[in-house]
């Protein structure tokens, strides 16, 4: 909606993981040559950890986009709350096998077939799992049989686990202390530094933008990055919500003041303002005038009063009522007629 304004292309801040806008910082490719390096060595089990937000995802995307299909056969789990007979039956499954009947046991002697079949094809298997943190113990810690899969100097199958940082703590488990010594590499993504996140806010609205210049004033790009606390995600959501608040207003270079109010409408400090545009402001305005001037008016008119601030309504006074045989018939019947007439001089 804002991107005419500002001469954007397309919108550069879309909360989803866009390679087009790809921007790897230092812990971003060291997380990308570990998956690299492990999965081309065949080193078995790799961890990849980083909180919510931080980039996981558009690493992983980064990576398989540089696979060739012809000699690498990638299995992604997104749902981990699955037990190890159903990560069996999914993998032999997307190896175009049918899992045989019977318990996990037969399944894994099954699948140890069938990756020698690949492995003498000279093609790796790699299994992916997304959100590890939140699979079931029982199944991370049957997971390492996997492992046991090898021949007498390589990996059958080589394991990602990509996770939040809950991800470590139950890896420190004792429960999984056989799964925890067998992971080969490990990786930890950070979220962005100050400096970072100034660059990655850069490098999203240097792809939109047909020349460069300022969008953001330096003291709302402070208090963006500031609020976002260097995840890439948070960092996405605010410069869109600011981008918003400053089409409202028709700021070329949006203030702070501006970007202020937007993060705080985000976080549930405040409430949405209400706008007007100008057009209705003046409508609004002369609405309120008129009214003005027609209380004032009244005021004036003899037998009427305007109340005080405390009533909202205008009160009109009794006129006085007519004395007979001081006045003629057709003067009272004037006075009927119009109250608020004053009988001629006599």
């Amino acid at each position: 909606m804002y991107s005419r304004f500002y001469g954007f292309t397309t919108e550069p801040f879309q909360n989803t993981p866009d390679l087009d806008f790809l921007f790897l910082s230092t812990n971003h490719k060291e997380a990308l040559a570990c998956i690299e390096y492990g999965i081309r060595q065949r080193k078995g089990f790799i961890a990849i950890t980083g909180e919510a937000g931080v980039g996981k995802t558009i690493i992983l995307r980064s990576y398989l986009t540089k696979v060739d299909a012809q000699k690498q056969k990638t299995i992604y789990i997104l749902n981990p709350r699955v037990s190890f007979d159903s990560v069996l039956t999914t993998i032999l499954k997307e190896l175009s096998a049918e899992p045989v009947a019977g318990p996990a046991t037969q399944k894994l002697n099954q699948l140890h077939e069938v990756l020698i079949a690949e492995y003498r094809n000279d093609r790796t298997v790699v299994l992916i799992i997304d959100e590890a943190q939140n699979m079931p113990i029982e199944t991370l810690e049957s997971i390492r049989l996997l492992l046991n899969l090898e021949t007498a100097k390589e990996k059958l199958i080589q394991m990602v686990l990509v996770g939040q940082p809950e991800l470590d703590t139950l890896l420190n488990r004792y429960e999984l202390r056989q799964v925890r010594e067998r992971i080969a590499l490990r990786a930890r993504i950070a979220p962005l530094t100050k400096t970072e996140s100034e660059d990655y806010i850069d490098h999203r609205l240097s792809l939109v933008r047909g020349e460069p210049r300022a969008v953001f004033s330096k003291q709302a790009l402070d208090r963006i990055v500031k609020s976002a606390n260097g995840i890439p995600r948070r960092l996405n959501i605010l410069c869109d919500a600011v981008l918003i608040a400053g089409f409202e207003y028709r700021q070329a270079i949006i203030s702070d003041r501006i970007a202020k109010e937007a993060i705080a409408v985000f976080i549930g400090l405040s409430q949405p303002p209400r706008r007007l545009q100008p057009r209705y402001a003046v409508g609004m305005l002369s609405v309120v005038l008129m009214v003005v001037f027609y209380l004032v008016y009244l005021s004036t008119m003899p037998g009427i009063t305007v109340s005080g601030p405390s009533e909202d309504t205008v009160q009109r006074k009794e006129p006085p009522k007519p004395v007979l045989g001081t006045i003629g018939t057709d003067q009272l019947f004037a006075r009927d007629r119009d109250p608020y007439s004053v009988p001629p001089a006599r």
